[in-house]
């Protein structure tokens, strides 16, 4: 007798439909089996007889190597993934096969609905020859069948191979099962059906589209229902974590921020002119540069950083009785008094030597007490383009001035008075220098000592 050989490489395929005779359709992993001599009839063998080449129930009739279904996870009854002594207490080695067993059909990975036991699973191939199919027989596995048991899958009914993302058809009989399709997105076991690309799997969850929400897959997974309304956005099918809480202020370069409505960011609350400082209160404004000095009336402060975190100014010192305070330190006072057109006189000699210093900042403060009375730009402007009013200056001077209050050639440097002269002010006003003309405005300024 000429002996076969086979290689049996299957695994778990799971079946939904309502089997009749109360059988199962479940997962079952099966171990591979390799090189079993099928010369003998001893041991359990499936097939009924050498010469019976027309009896495709028993496993004898499997004459080429069977295409394997992958592997699932657990074994059943006790047979683990590898245990071929297992699998060869049912299939029996040394099992001598007639020489005229027939060879596969075209395609086929095995005979069409043959079977074989293991223990008390039964693994039956499709009617197609396509692969097997596994299940578990509620009472006795023998000759490839199960005793007592007639169907192993819903008559003329349509089902899914879940595992290989096939549908799968079951004949009149129930005994076996034919090769439908294959299903490109899955196969839904609840409707017997392919997937749609528009179906999903139950459970599953993702972001509504164009929405701040998560929407999970029903069981009919044909439809998303809602879950969740994020308020701070969606991501993977989850709602993303707050990033601030509303109302929260933090600081950004130069100003204040707070946390928008929705939690999911800082936006701009002002704008800050010294700088941001996080205090006992939360993130503010600072209340002055950090290190500069400033004027009190007549003292000079700094500006210092306080215990409830933010900045204020303190007291450094006072300047003497001749002097007062303008951009934070002491400057010498200009006594202004008599008539307008003297004190013009005073001013405008005491603008050109600010200018020729080139100091930038404050030069002098007004001490106006015996002043007879206040004049403004207008005036002085009046008095220094009048040729007979700056009467006592060298040439060179002249022109500077009348430059200086527009009614020179060039009036590169110009003058502003923030604040008039007023007459009976103890060093209250004060007037700085700029800059160096050209297209730079207020070269000269006069104004409140403490704005400067």
């Amino acid at each position: 007798m000429q002996l076969r050989y086979f290689t049996v490489s299957l695994s778990v395929v799971s079946v939904l439909g309502a089997c009749d005779g109360g059988s199962t359709i479940s997962t079952i992993p099966i171990s591979d089996v390799t090189g079993f001599d099928l010369s003998g009839d001893d041991g359990g063998s499936t097939a009924s007889d050498a010469g019976d080449a027309g009896d495709t129930s028993g496993v004898n009739d499997v004459t080429t190597d069977v295409a394997a279904v992958p592997d699932t996870s657990a074994p059943l009854d006790g047979i683990s993934t590898g245990d071929s002594d297992a699998l060869g207490d049912t299939i029996a080695p040394d099992v001598t096969a007639p020489a005229d067993v027939p060879e596969l059909p075209d395609g086929a990975s095995c005979f069409p609905d043959s079977g074989f036991c293991d223990g008390q699973n039964l693994y039956y191939c499709l009617a197609d020859g396509s692969g097997y199919l596994g299940k578990k027989c509620n009472t006795e596995c023998k000759d490839g069948k199960c005793t007592g048991e007639q169907v192993v899958c819903k008559p003329k009914a349509l089902f899914c191979d879940k595992q290989n993302d096939r549908l799968l058809s079951c004949d009149e009989s129930g005994q076996s099962a034919t090769f439908v399709q294959i299903c490109e997105f899955g196969c839904n076991e609840l409707t017997a059906d392919c997937k749609s690309e528009s179906d999903c799997t139950e459970g599953a969850k993702r972001c509504k589209p164009n929405a701040d929400a998560v929407e999970v897959c029903d069981a009919s997974e044909t439809k998303w229902l809602p879950v969740e309304t994020c308020a701070t956005g969606c991501f993977d099918g989850a709602c993303l974590a707050p990033a601030c809480t509303k109302g929260e202020k933090t600081c950004g370069s130069n100003k204040v921020l707070i946390c928008n409505d929705k939690g999911t960011d800082f936006i701009e609350s002002k704008q800050c002119a010294f700088g941001c400082v996080i205090t006992d209160v939360g993130a503010t404004c600072a209340a002055c540069k950090l290190g500069s000095f400033a004027c009190d009336m007549y003292a000079v402060t700094e500006c210092k950083k306080e215990a409830g975190g933010n900045y204020s100014f303190d007291y450094v010192e006072d300047c003497n009785f001749i002097d007062t305070c303008a951009g934070g330190k002491c400057i010498p006072m200009l006594y202004l008094d008599g008539t307008s057109q003297s004190a013009m006189f005073y001013l405008a000699e005491s603008f050109l030597s600010c200018i020729n210093s080139g100091v930038i900042g404050p030069c002098a403060g007004l001490y106006t007490v015996d002043l007879a009375a206040s004049f403004g730009l207008d005036d002085m402007r009046t008095w220094a383009c009048d040729d007979a009013g700056p009467v006592g200056f060298a040439e060179d001077d002249v022109s500077l001035l009348k430059d200086l209050f527009g009614c020179g050639i060039l009036d590169q440097i110009d003058v502003s008075f923030k604040a008039g002269v007023t007459a009976g002010v103890d060093g209250l006003e004060c007037f700085k220098y700029t800059g160096g003309g050209g297209l730079v405005s207020d070269d000269i300024v006069v104004d409140q000592c403490k704005n400067l």
